[in-house]
């Protein structure tokens, strides 16, 4: 009975992202999933410092049109997604802790809920067969598949690069002359990768073998069996061929062999000529040379995050190499950029986007709050420490309540309607909270300058306009008090 509740609760719920409308059970062209307290999959700490990364997404798909889309479910409660389903099947892409992409096969007409374990890895159960819901977990049977201590894969944990450079400083001739401390934090963070490589190797040949088993005695179907092969393999099997074949653009991650294709290039490789051989390539299928530009312009918009300035008729050219190809005029991309406005030494060139959608400038932000001092948090509504430091932030606001003190809040990296929905959950409005989305955190200049890394991240400026902290105390600190009492005095 609590099985069949759970699955009529999950029909009723209206479709939130994705494509449009609710699958019915018997129809094979869609699967709809549900998500239960997703944990922020977007940063990890695993590593001995807060380590976010891009694009920010949890959940990739391809949608209705062919094209690749990004997907983040909230933090708390559920929510649901309707992705197609391609020859009966779709594929997703779900990270685990920003290190892990994870991808499975999902068969179309099915309904599938995710939760999560203490570590944050994913679990899939159909709401529908229990024979799908082995078919989905059959790579973690087998204790051996993923490591227990940090929720990763055995694969990830013995492959992943930073663990690589761990393992390797420890093992170094010359560690005698490395920073103790650091030697001790990587002896104290990373496995131990011989011990573990063995148990990758002898696992990985029996469950191939295991594969090979079910697949002939009929048990398990051939699309899951091929799937199932190349998860065993680098960049889950996909290789440069599969970009010759139309149907295989269905796939998140034949997707991502576009991407990686797009960012291989150095910055002054690129160029119109690069984009006009990308769409003449006749070795890749039409939509793959389409998805492979996307993913070059995306790179442009965004002057290779900040770290590369690419000029507008770069863009202009490409995209119009695009447009030739796909017909596609829906897809230029924007550069966002602020106007220049130097500031204290600091580039005030975010640009910032009101509830409303209404756009502003943070140097004409920052002018309309002179006389004022000014307290900024950086933050997502992703971010599990972010979230967690807004009552504390709350609590500040009323303490100055009537002061001459405003507190702004950027949120960067998020998606809009998440976005909305954190300011209503944690009431950043209240008590004169201002609040904006960083439209342009990757191309920004003063994110770099204040060295952005990880989130929250406080900023804190004077009665003029000058950014006097760019590593504030957080709200809950007694710390942020006082740093906002010796501005207000002065």
């Amino acid at each position: 009975m609590k099985k069949l509740l759970l699955g009529l609760c999950v029909l009723a719920v209206s479709t939130s992202c994705g494509t449009a409308g609710q699958a019915e059970p018997a129809d094979r062209s869609r699967v709809v999933i549900v998500f239960e307290d997703c944990p922020n999959q977007l940063s990890t700490s695993r590593f001995g410092s807060n380590m976010t990364v891009g694009p920010a997404t949890t959940v990739d798909f391809v949608d209705s049109t062919g094209a690749l889309r990004h997907y983040t479910p909230p933090l708390t409660g559920r929510d649901t997604l309707t992705v197609p389903a391609w020859g009966g099947y779709a594929e997703i892409m779900h990270r685990n802790q920003a290190a892990e992409d994870i991808y499975y096969l999902l068969e179309g007409g099915d309904t599938v809920l995710f939760t999560y374990a203490a570590t944050g890895r994913p679990r899939l159960r159909s709401l529908l067969s229990e024979l799908r819901t082995r078919r989905y977990n059959l790579a973690e049977e087998d204790a051996r598949a993923v490591h227990a201590p940090t929720g990763y894969s055995l694969k990830t944990v013995c492959t992943y690069p930073r663990y690589r450079f761990m393992w390797k400083m420890l093992h170094d001739p010359a560690r005698s002359t490395k920073p103790r401390e650091q030697l001790e934090r990587y002896a104290r963070l990373c496995p131990d990768l011989d011990s573990l490589g063995a148990i990758l190797d002898a696992y990985l040949t029996d469950f191939a073998a295991r594969i090979d088993s079910l697949e002939r005695s009929g048990a398990l179907p051939a699309p899951h069996a091929d799937h199932l092969r190349r998860s065993l393999r680098p960049q889950n099997g996909r290789r440069e061929a599969d970009l010759g074949v139309d149907s295989l653009l269905h796939y998140p991650s034949v997707h991502h062999l576009t991407r990686r294709m797009a960012y291989a290039p150095r910055p002054q490789e690129i160029s119109p000529a690069l984009c006009r051989r990308l769409a003449a390539d006749t070795s890749m299928c039409r939509a793959a040379r389409a998805a492979a530009l996307r993913h070059l312009l995306e790179r442009i918009a965004s002057n290779d995050g900040g770290w590369h300035s690419y000029p507008p008729a770069l863009a202009d050219s490409c995209n119009r190499i695009y447009m030739a190809l796909t017909g596609d005029e829906s897809h230029t991309p924007e550069m966002i950029v602020g106007k220049p406005h130097l500031e204290n030494g600091y580039t005030l060139d975010l640009v910032l986007e009101e509830s409303d959608g209404r756009r502003h400038d943070l140097a004409d932000v920052m002018q309309a709050l002179r006389g004022k001092v000014v307290y900024v948090d950086l933050w997502a509504s992703w971010c599990g420490p972010c979230c967690g430091e807004m009552p504390a932030a709350r609590a500040l606001r009323e303490a100055y309540a009537g002061r001459d003190a405003a507190f702004v809040y950027l949120a960067v990296g998020d998606e809009r309607e998440a976005w909305l929905r954190a300011m209503d959950t944690y009431a950043t409005q209240s008590h004169d909270g201002i609040n904006y989305r960083v439209l342009n955190a990757d191309n920004s200049r003063f994110l770099k300058e204040i060295c952005h890394r990880r989130i929250p991240h406080l900023l804190l400026f004077d009665r003029r306009g000058r950014l006097v902290d760019d590593d504030a105390p957080r709200p809950g600190d007694p710390a942020a008090r006082e740093a906002i009492d010796r501005l207000l005095q002065q």
